[in-house]
Protein backbone atom coordinates (compact mmCIF):
# COMPACT_ATOMS: atom_id res chain seq x y z
CA UNK A 1 0.00 0.00 0.00
CA UNK A 2 2.47 2.21 0.87
CA UNK A 3 4.74 1.82 -2.53
CA UNK A 4 1.56 2.38 -4.69
CA UNK A 5 0.91 5.92 -2.26
CA UNK A 6 4.20 7.41 -2.55
CA UNK A 7 4.26 6.66 -6.39
CA UNK A 8 0.46 8.47 -6.25
CA UNK A 9 1.97 11.37 -4.24
CA UNK A 10 5.43 11.62 -6.29
CA UNK A 11 3.18 12.55 -9.09
CA UNK A 12 2.48 15.73 -7.63
CA UNK A 13 5.40 16.21 -4.82
CA UNK A 14 3.39 15.63 -1.91
CA UNK A 15 5.66 12.82 -0.76
CA UNK A 16 5.69 13.85 2.77
CA UNK A 17 2.25 12.80 3.73
CA UNK A 18 3.74 9.32 4.05
CA UNK A 19 6.26 10.93 6.31
CA UNK A 20 4.92 9.19 9.54
CA UNK A 21 3.72 6.02 7.81
CA UNK A 22 5.89 3.90 10.13
CA UNK A 23 5.38 4.75 13.40
CA UNK A 24 1.86 4.45 12.49
CA UNK A 25 -0.75 2.06 13.33
CA UNK A 26 -2.72 -0.56 10.63
CA UNK A 27 -5.91 1.75 11.67
CA UNK A 28 -4.33 5.16 11.71
CA UNK A 29 -2.26 4.11 8.34
CA UNK A 30 -6.15 2.84 6.41
CA UNK A 31 -7.47 6.39 7.54
CA UNK A 32 -4.59 7.95 6.12
CA UNK A 33 -4.92 6.27 3.07
CA UNK A 34 -8.51 7.05 2.82
CA UNK A 35 -7.72 10.66 3.14
CA UNK A 36 -4.74 10.58 0.78
CA UNK A 37 -7.35 9.00 -1.38
CA UNK A 38 -10.21 11.48 -1.64
CA UNK A 39 -8.12 14.63 -2.04
CA UNK A 40 -7.82 15.78 -5.52
CA UNK A 41 -4.22 16.92 -6.46
CA UNK A 42 -5.25 17.81 -9.76
CA UNK A 43 -7.66 20.73 -8.09
CA UNK A 44 -5.08 21.41 -5.82
CA UNK A 45 -2.21 22.26 -8.25
CA UNK A 46 -4.93 23.92 -10.46
CA UNK A 47 -6.15 26.42 -7.61
CA UNK A 48 -2.12 26.95 -6.57
CA UNK A 49 -1.10 28.03 -10.38
CA UNK A 50 -4.15 30.42 -10.00
CA UNK A 51 -3.19 31.70 -6.52
CA UNK A 52 -2.25 35.22 -7.46
CA UNK A 53 -5.30 35.92 -10.18
CA UNK A 54 -7.01 39.29 -8.80
CA UNK A 55 -10.10 37.73 -7.65
CA UNK A 56 -13.14 39.47 -9.11
CA UNK A 57 -14.53 41.05 -6.27
CA UNK A 58 -16.84 44.01 -7.65
CA UNK A 59 -18.48 40.82 -9.28
CA UNK A 60 -19.28 38.90 -7.16
CA UNK A 61 -20.55 41.95 -5.03
CA UNK A 62 -22.91 42.74 -7.24
CA UNK A 63 -24.46 39.37 -7.37
CA UNK A 64 -25.07 39.31 -3.39
CA UNK A 65 -28.04 39.80 -1.79
CA UNK A 66 -29.51 40.74 1.48
CA UNK A 67 -29.51 37.56 3.87
CA UNK A 68 -33.06 37.08 5.01
CA UNK A 69 -32.95 38.10 8.38
CA UNK A 70 -34.70 40.73 10.65
CA UNK A 71 -34.76 42.57 14.13
CA UNK A 72 -38.17 41.97 15.39
CA UNK A 73 -39.21 45.04 16.52
CA UNK A 74 -38.18 46.86 13.13
CA UNK A 75 -40.12 44.72 10.79
CA UNK A 76 -43.03 46.43 8.82
CA UNK A 77 -42.31 44.77 5.42
CA UNK A 78 -45.60 42.61 4.61
CA UNK A 79 -43.58 40.56 2.37
CA UNK A 80 -40.85 38.37 4.29
CA UNK A 81 -42.56 38.06 7.46
CA UNK A 82 -46.24 38.08 6.45
CA UNK A 83 -47.15 40.84 8.54
CA UNK A 84 -47.75 44.69 8.89
CA UNK A 85 -46.72 45.28 12.31
CA UNK A 86 -43.20 45.16 14.03
CA UNK A 87 -42.83 41.59 15.57
CA UNK A 88 -41.86 40.58 18.82
CA UNK A 89 -39.83 38.42 20.52
CA UNK A 90 -43.10 36.32 22.17
CA UNK A 91 -45.10 36.73 18.74
CA UNK A 92 -41.51 34.79 16.87
CA UNK A 93 -41.50 32.19 20.16
CA UNK A 94 -45.29 31.25 18.92
CA UNK A 95 -44.66 31.46 15.42
CA UNK A 96 -41.67 28.80 16.23
CA UNK A 97 -44.14 26.53 18.73
CA UNK A 98 -46.57 27.05 15.67
CA UNK A 99 -44.56 25.67 13.44
CA UNK A 100 -42.89 22.61 15.64
CA UNK A 101 -46.83 21.29 16.41
CA UNK A 102 -47.37 21.53 12.45
CA UNK A 103 -44.61 19.12 11.93
CA UNK A 104 -42.24 21.66 10.11
CA UNK A 105 -38.99 21.86 12.39
CA UNK A 106 -35.94 19.58 12.27
CA UNK A 107 -32.69 19.95 14.34
CA UNK A 108 -29.22 19.66 13.07
CA UNK A 109 -26.07 19.21 15.19
CA UNK A 110 -22.61 20.13 13.65
CA UNK A 111 -20.48 16.70 15.66
CA UNK A 112 -17.28 16.56 13.50
CA UNK A 113 -14.89 17.45 16.43
CA UNK A 114 -12.81 14.95 18.56
CA UNK A 115 -12.02 15.52 21.80
CA UNK A 116 -8.41 16.44 21.67
CA UNK A 117 -8.02 19.85 23.48
CA UNK A 118 -10.04 17.99 26.60
CA UNK A 119 -7.58 15.27 26.57
CA UNK A 120 -10.08 12.75 24.74
CA UNK A 121 -9.52 10.68 22.12
CA UNK A 122 -13.32 10.21 20.62
CA UNK A 123 -15.98 12.77 18.97
CA UNK A 124 -16.24 15.37 21.43
CA UNK A 125 -20.32 14.46 22.03
CA UNK A 126 -19.01 11.23 23.71
CA UNK A 127 -17.32 13.24 26.08
CA UNK A 128 -19.13 12.54 29.95
CA UNK A 129 -20.18 16.08 30.41
CA UNK A 130 -22.31 15.25 33.66
CA UNK A 131 -20.62 15.72 36.80
CA UNK A 132 -22.55 13.34 38.33
CA UNK A 133 -24.19 11.57 36.00
CA UNK A 134 -21.92 11.19 33.85
CA UNK A 135 -24.19 12.29 30.57
CA UNK A 136 -21.87 12.61 27.47
CA UNK A 137 -22.58 15.81 25.22
CA UNK A 138 -24.35 13.64 22.61
CA UNK A 139 -27.04 12.59 25.31
CA UNK A 140 -27.68 16.03 26.40
CA UNK A 141 -28.65 17.20 23.54
CA UNK A 142 -30.08 13.73 21.97
CA UNK A 143 -32.63 14.17 25.46
CA UNK A 144 -33.49 18.16 24.42
CA UNK A 145 -34.59 16.91 20.90
CA UNK A 146 -37.01 13.86 22.61
CA UNK A 147 -38.56 16.63 25.26
CA UNK A 148 -39.12 18.89 22.40
CA UNK A 149 -41.07 15.78 20.38
CA UNK A 150 -42.98 14.71 23.58
CA UNK A 151 -43.79 18.34 24.29
CA UNK A 152 -45.59 18.90 21.01
CA UNK A 153 -46.73 15.48 19.83
CA UNK A 154 -44.17 15.26 16.41
CA UNK A 155 -41.07 13.19 16.13
CA UNK A 156 -38.60 16.21 15.06
CA UNK A 157 -36.07 14.88 12.86
CA UNK A 158 -32.82 15.05 13.98
CA UNK A 159 -29.63 15.37 11.46
CA UNK A 160 -25.87 14.40 12.68
CA UNK A 161 -23.08 16.04 10.96
CA UNK A 162 -20.18 14.34 11.30
CA UNK A 163 -16.34 14.26 9.56
CA UNK A 164 -14.51 11.74 8.39
CA UNK A 165 -12.41 11.05 11.90
CA UNK A 166 -15.81 11.24 14.19
CA UNK A 167 -18.32 9.17 11.73
CA UNK A 168 -17.72 5.49 12.37
CA UNK A 169 -17.25 6.08 15.83
CA UNK A 170 -20.25 8.45 16.79
CA UNK A 171 -22.34 6.07 14.18
CA UNK A 172 -21.55 3.24 16.24
CA UNK A 173 -22.03 4.83 19.81
CA UNK A 174 -25.36 6.47 19.07
CA UNK A 175 -26.62 2.69 17.97
CA UNK A 176 -25.52 1.31 20.81
CA UNK A 177 -26.95 3.59 22.82
CA UNK A 178 -30.83 3.23 21.32
CA UNK A 179 -30.14 6.59 20.10
CA UNK A 180 -30.94 8.12 23.71
CA UNK A 181 -34.46 7.43 23.11
CA UNK A 182 -35.10 8.81 20.01
CA UNK A 183 -35.95 6.64 17.24
CA UNK A 184 -33.65 5.41 14.74
CA UNK A 185 -35.88 6.48 11.79
CA UNK A 186 -35.74 10.25 13.10
CA UNK A 187 -32.12 10.44 13.14
CA UNK A 188 -30.02 10.94 9.77
CA UNK A 189 -26.40 10.79 10.52
CA UNK A 190 -23.93 11.86 7.13
CA UNK A 191 -20.62 13.05 7.08
CA UNK A 192 -19.25 16.33 6.01
CA UNK A 193 -16.22 16.53 2.80
CA UNK A 194 -12.83 16.60 3.98
CA UNK A 195 -10.96 20.13 3.41
CA UNK A 196 -8.18 20.47 1.14
CA UNK A 197 -5.58 22.96 2.27
CA UNK A 198 -2.28 23.87 1.43
CA UNK A 199 0.43 26.01 2.78
CA UNK A 200 0.64 28.93 0.44
CA UNK A 201 4.33 29.49 -0.79
CA UNK A 202 4.88 25.44 -0.75
CA UNK A 203 2.46 24.61 -2.83
CA UNK A 204 1.80 21.62 -0.34
CA UNK A 205 -0.68 19.79 1.32
CA UNK A 206 -0.71 20.47 5.10
CA UNK A 207 -0.18 17.21 6.90
CA UNK A 208 0.38 15.66 10.45
CA UNK A 209 1.76 12.18 11.43
CA UNK A 210 -2.07 11.02 11.05
CA UNK A 211 -4.23 13.06 8.95
CA UNK A 212 -3.35 14.24 5.20
CA UNK A 213 -4.92 17.71 5.71
CA UNK A 214 -5.88 19.76 8.38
Amino acid sequence: MKQELFHHLKTFGQEHLLTFWDVLSDSERETLSTQISALDFVQIAELYERRNEPAELLTLADRASDPPAYKFSTVTDPTPCKTSKPITASEAIEAGMEALRGGKVAFALVAGGQGTRLGFPHPKGMYPIGPVSGATLFQFHFEKVLAMSRRYGYRVPYCIMTSPATHAETVNFLADNNYFGLSAEDVFIFCRAQCQQCRWKMEKCCSTPKAASL
